[in-house]
């Protein structure tokens, strides 16, 4: 497994994943960003941080740190896909101090 990463700040950016298996190679970009909920619904959490707004689209793979799932004020750190320019979690995990 190799992981690249880039990014023009902290708090996101992206990285790439690549696996090799059987003669294959298959290469996953996830993108990472933190910041400050805003707004929580069933399908998204909208963050807020390095001067843009976010949403990030939630389902049922969505894993959660802990378990805890965010609420607004709650600092989070997200990974996910992006896919017709909608990031889709694969894990948030609350990162309140």
């Amino acid at each position: 497994m190799r992981y690249d990463r880039s990014g023009s700040g902290v708090g996101y950016g992206q990285y790439a994943q690549t696996q090799a298996s059987s003669g294959s190679v298959t290469t996953t970009v996830y993108n990472y960003q933190t910041g400050v909920v805003t707004a929580v619904n069933s399908d998204n959490v909208v963050i807020a941080g390095n001067g843009q707004q976010t949403t990030i689209k939630t389902n049922s793979s969505t894993q959660y740190v802990n378990g805890k799932k965010p609420v607004v004020n709650d600092t989070v750190s997200v990974v996910g896909t992006t896919a017709d320019n909608t990031i889709t979690a694969t894990q948030i995990g609350v990162v309140n101090q």
